[in-house]
């Protein structure tokens, strides 16, 4: 694996993030029962992507990358709840 930390793989609340991680609609879709919640889940997709893009082009920090992830990770058990 690369030795930059945003190309790793961050397990957060069950989740993975990161360049090399599936996405959440792919590590959720055993639970995701409806179009809305498809929906949402795409979107939050969306969000981990610019973060991970965001990371790897050095405009933000791991720690903030870290912090935006286990917000993600919580809207997404939100989504699901």
């Amino acid at each position: 694996m690369s030795s930059d930390p945003a190309l790793q793989q961050t397990t957060l609340p069950g989740l993975r993030f990161g360049a090399l991680s599936p996405s959440l609609a792919e590590q959720l879709a055993d639970v995701i029962s409806t179009d809305e919640q498809r929906e949402k889940i795409a979107h939050l997709d969306r969000d981990a992507d610019a973060v991970t893009r965001l990371k790897l082009r050095g405009l933000i920090a791991e720690g903030v990358a870290n912090k935006a992830r286990g917000r993600i990770a919580k809207a997404a058990w939100r989504v699901l709840a």
